[in-house]
């Protein structure tokens, strides 16, 4: 069944491309421990979404990651997407940990209620 899943999203993200897309916003609901282990994770779902990200790779797709979720499994993900993906995208701001461990590109993140209770602090942030 997931190799039926991932053969159909390569698929439709090859269309997507060839269709004029530059790329592919790629979010994945599995990379957290509220949903799964680790070693879950590595057999049900990373091993899957590599082949997708590599196939859009390939195809010189911009890939943007975005994983959500209070515990993701980001950090033991970067080794191995960090040179496939262009922009990382995570839920709540981690924006220089993200930037400065893969060197890539971060895409949002601001925490709402950060923004709410000291929006100094969050546009210093957004600045750096």
């Amino acid at each position: 069944m997931l190799v039926t899943i991932t053969e159909s999203y390569r698929h439709f993200a090859k269309e997507c491309l060839l269709s004029g897309a530059d790329g592919i916003f790629f979010a994945t609901k599995w990379a957290h421990s509220d949903q799964m282990t680790w070693n879950e994770y590595t057999e049900f779902g990373k091993r899957y979404e590599i082949e997708i990200l590599e196939d859009l790779n390939k195809n010189d797709a911009l890939i943007i990651l975005h994983v959500c979720g209070a515990h993701t499994f980001l950090h033991r993900c970067w080794i191995s997407v960090t040179f496939l993906v262009t922009i990382f995208t995570p839920k709540v701001l981690r924006t220089n940990k993200v930037a400065t461990s893969t060197g890539k590109f971060v895409l949002g993140g601001i925490d709402p209620e950060r923004l709410i209770h000291d929006a100094d602090a969050v546009i210093a942030d957004c600045e750096k």
